[in-house]
């Protein structure tokens, strides 16, 4: 929390510096990255067919919205 609170203030940064930090935190800025997951594991069980991965991690991630 510390150090968005340094990144958004306005006493430190200048108004470029702010929209600049801002892009970079809510993912607008060009240079966008991608991540691949080859292998995982979950619950003691290796995994490593990408619909499997994406499906154990869409299932966790819907039960902590949901709770």
């Amino acid at each position: 929390m510390i150090y968005y609170k340094e990144k958004f203030d306005i006493r430190i940064n200048t108004t470029k510096q702010l929209w600049i930090n801002l892009n970079k935190v809510s993912s607008l800025s060009k240079n966008k990255t991608t991540t691949f997951i080859n292998k995982m594991s979950f619950q003691n069980e290796d995994i490593s067919e990408p619909s499997e991965i994406c499906n154990k991690l869409n299932n966790t991630f819907v039960l902590l919205v949901r709770n």
